[in-house]
C-alpha cells in the first residue's frame, strides 16, 4: 500500500488524508492481512510493515542511474505483494491553484510518484486507485512508458465514466463510488458530545476553492447561503479573501489540522458545502466525531451535501437552503442540547467507516472496469 507524503495533511483543513491511508492500513491489519506502507511515511503503526525508499537529497538534477538504482533497491526491499493500493492524495504542484507550497513537479514525481510506479511496473502488481478529490486523478502521462500501471480499479468518492487518452489507445476510465470518505476514521475514538466547553456556536470549516475552475462553478451561490450575516461565528480555512464582495467578516485564515480538530471541538455546529457538485466528502463524520452538529447546504439543488441522502435525508430538518434556517437551527443547537445531540449521535451510526466496496475490489478486481480500452480515435 503507498503511503502519502507527508505534505498532504496541509492540504486539507482537518488533515485526513494521511489518516484515510492509515485507517486503511489498520483495518486490512485488523482483518489479518499483511500490510506494507510503502512510501514516505510518518511513524510505524504496530503490525505493519514500512518500506521507505531512500529519496535522501534527490531532485530534478540527479542521474538517471541513481535515481533508478535507488527505486531497484526499495522495490527489492518491498518484495512480491498481491496487489497495491494507490492513495490519490493532493499533489503539491496540482492540486492547489499558484502552487502556494512552491513545490518544484519533478521532484515531487521522483520522490513519491516514481518509486511506487517503478514497483508496481517491475512486480507486476495491480493497482486499486483510490480518489479523495476530484482534481486527484492521476496524470495520464506516468502510464505512457508503464501502460501496465494504469489503474485496475479506481475507487472514488463519485460515481462516473470519462475519457483518457494514453498515447495511440483511447480508455474510458469507470470511476465507482467507494464509500471511502469516513476510511480516515478507522479506530478514532469519539470526543465528548456535551455542550460543556462549547463557546463557538456556528462554525464553519471550509476552504473556499473560489479560484479553482477545475471543479464545479457555482459554488459562491451555496456559500451566500451562509455568508453576509452574523450566523457564522468562526469560518476557517483558505481563499475566503476571493469571495465576491471581500472576505467574510467572521474568517479567520487558515489553521492547522490540530487546531481545526479543536475548533470542532469547541462548536455546537455548523454548515458544510462539498468540494463539487455531486462529490461526497468527510466532513459529516469529521464533525460527529467531535461532536460537532453538522447542518448540510442543500435538499437536492446543485451543491447539495450527500445528494442522495445517503447519511441524512433531503427532508431532515438540520439541512439548510437559507441564512434564516441557519439561524433557527444555531439557535435551536443552543437551546436544546438532547436535540443537538440526538443529532450527532445519529450521523455518528451512519458515517461509521464502510470497507466493503473496498474488500471487494481487493478479492474482484476485474469487476470495476478501471481504465477500460476502446476504439482509438484516427
Amino acid at each position: 500500500m503507498q503511503a502519502t507524503p507527508e505534505h498532504a495533511d496541509r492540504a486539507t483543513p482537518v488533515g485526513d488524508t494521511t489518516g484515510g491511508t492509515m485507517g486503511v492500513a489498520k483495518y486490512l491489519r485488523d482483518q489479518g492481512h499483511a500490510v506494507t506502507l510503502f512510501g514516505q511515511v510518518r511513524g510505524d503503526p504496530p503490525g505493519v510493515r514500512v518500506v521507505r525508499p531512500n529519496v535522501r537529497g534527490m531532485d530534478e538534477y540527479s542521474t538517471v542511474a541513481d535515481v533508478e538504482a535507488r527505486y531497484r533497491a526499495a522495490t527489492d526491499e518491498l518484495g512480491p505483494q498481491d496487489a497495491c493500493l494507490n492513495v490519490a492524495g493532493p499533489s503539491p504542484t496540482t492540486s492547489w491553484v499558484g502552487n502556494p507550497y512552491g513545490a518544484s513537479t519533478q521532484q515531487c514525481y521522483m520522490k513519491y510518484t516514481g518509486p511506487l510506479l517503478y514497483a508496481m511496473h517491475h512486480l507486476g502488481l495491480k493497482r486499486v486507485l483510490l480518489v479523495h478529490d476530484p482534481r486527484n486523478y492521476p496524470r495520464d502521462h506516468e502510464m505512457l512508458y508503464w501502460p501496465e500501471c494504469r489503474p485496475a480499479v479506481v475507487l472514488s468518492l463519485e460515481e462516473r465514466s470519462f475519457p483518457r487518452r494514453l498515447r495511440h489507445q483511447q480508455y474510458i476510465v469507470h470511476a465507482q463510488y467507494g464509500r471511502g470518505e469516513n476510511w480516515w476514521s478507522y479506530g478514532t475514538p469519539y470526543h465528548p458530545c456535551d455542550e460543556v466547553g462549547r463557546d463557538v456556536p456556528c462554525l464553519m470549516v471550509q476552504h473556499s476553492h473560489l479560484e479553482d475552475d477545475r471543479l464545479s462553478d457555482g459554488r459562491a451561490d451555496a456559500y451566500a447561503t451562509f455568508m453576509g450575516g452574523d450566523e457564522v461565528d468562526v469560518l476557517v480555512g483558505r481563499g475566503w479573501d476571493k469571495y465576491p464582495g471581500g472576505a467574510p467578516r467572521a474568517w479567520q485564515g487558515e489553521v492547522s489540522p490540530g487546531e481545526c480538530r479543536r475548533l470542532l471541538q469547541r462548536a455546537l455546529c455548523g454548515p458544510i458545502v462539498p468540494i463539487a457538485d455531486k462529490f461526497i466528502t468527510s466532513k459529516l463524520r469529521q464533525y460527529a466525531l467531535n461532536g460537532c452538529l453538522p447542518l448540510p447546504y442543500g435538499r437536492g439543488e446543485r451543491f447539495t451535501y450527500d445528494h442522495l441522502g445517503r447519511y441524512v435525508p433531503l427532508d431532515a430538518e438540520i439541512r439548510v437552503q437559507t441564512r434564516a434556517e441557519l439561524r433557527e437551527l444555531v439557535d435551536r443547537a443552543r437551546r436544546d442540547e438532547g436535540w443537538r445531540r440526538g443529532w450527532v449521535e445519529r450521523i455518528r451510526e451512519a458515517t461509521e467507516p464502510d470497507f466493503s466496496v473496498l474488500e471487494e475490489a481487493l478479492t474482484n478486481p476485474g469487476k470495476f472496469g478501471g481504465y477500460e480500452p476502446c476504439e482509438s480515435r484516427p
